[in-house]
């Protein structure tokens, strides 16, 4: 059985992974994700903030819990730190427990995405936030209803 190891659980990883299960049930899968959250429709976010997706759910379209009933394992805060291409394994961080391992693959998919920046001039600013994950979203949502906040620029 052919071992799969995917690095990268959002949009581009979690499709892979559940096309993957469709195309062969016996496939061994796992995603590596080092955020806390997959599966998600990140373009989604700043409507839900807007309130045009009403609720925050609808942008999840998978979960760990979910993949496990397909037979795909799913580690978050679990981030791959290195590559050895010629013995086919990854170096994974285990970021809750701050241990590390070494993971064999006979495919590697990376997927890992993106990372936001703030733009310099306001890093000091402390209502000066990044939307990229559902995390940041959780963070905006409670300082919008802590500060009773009605505007916003972007």
């Amino acid at each position: 059985m052919a071992k799969v190891i995917i690095v990268g659980g959002v949009a581009g990883g979690a499709t892979t992974a559940a096309q993957l299960r469709r195309i062969d049930p016996e496939i061994d899968i796992t995603i590596y994700e080092k955020g806390r959250d997959i599966s998600y429709g990140n373009c989604g976010l700043p409507y839900h903030i807007g309130g045009e997706v009403e609720e925050r759910d609808q942008l999840v379209a998978a979960t760990p819990e979910s993949f496990a009933e397909r037979d795909v394992t799913v580690e978050i805060f679990h981030e791959v730190t290195a590559v050895d291409p010629d013995n086919r394994t990854v170096q994974v961080k285990d970021i809750r427990n701050d241990r590390t391992f070494d993971a064999a693959y006979d495919y590697l998919i990376l997927s890992p995405g993106g990372s936001p920046r703030l733009i310099p001039a306001l890093l000091d600013v402390p209502q000066a936030f990044v939307l990229h994950s559902l995390e940041h979203l959780d963070e905006i949502k409670a300082h919008i209803e802590e500060k009773n906040i009605t505007r916003a620029v972007v």
